[in-house]
């Protein structure tokens, strides 16, 4: 698996051993496609915002894709905010009525070519993958209140 990633991502150092021997998600695949990943842990929803609040800036959806830009997949457990009104910026726990009834579904870093690279698959064995994008897309459309953000490194 060290050498897929590698190959995918083009990385020019060896992988550390925990990353391939760990639990992780599609915030983990993020972080290792930047390259962020000097403390190698499972990282929940709140600390992906975090971390996506202090490296990125959210573009509109409309922008035209660069490699590298984060997609987060949201979909929506109530009509708080309403589809197209997602400001990361904007979510903060003091807020009255965070987390607003939004779930982070999923997330993905564009690579090109209508390629992403995600890690659909928390266990120990799901793959990173480059799929395209709307392969990675799919599972998620008929979701309550799907919608798609957009990111673009600082």
């Amino acid at each position: 698996m060290r050498e897929l990633i590698q190959n995918l991502l083009r990385l020019p150092v060896p992988l550390p051993d925990l990353l391939v021997a760990n639990r992780a998600n599609c915030f983990n695949a993020i972080q290792l496609y930047w390259n962020d990943t000097a403390d190698l842990h499972f990282v929940g929803p709140e600390e992906f915002l975090t971390y996506i609040k202090f490296h990125f800036t959210q573009i509109k959806v409309s922008l035209p894709q660069q490699a590298g830009d984060v997609a987060v997949i949201w979909s929506r457990s109530s009509d708080l905010l309403p589809v197209g009104s997602i400001r990361i910026e904007e979510l903060q726990k003091e807020r009255q009525g965070y987390p607003f009834g939004l779930i982070i579904e999923h997330s993905f870093v564009i690579i090109g070519n209508e390629l992403v690279f995600q890690k659909r698959d928390p266990s120990l064995i799901g793959p990173y993958e480059s799929v395209p994008g709307q392969i990675a897309l799919k599972p998620y459309f008929n979701l309550n209140g799907f919608e798609v953000t957009r990111h673009r490194r600082l």
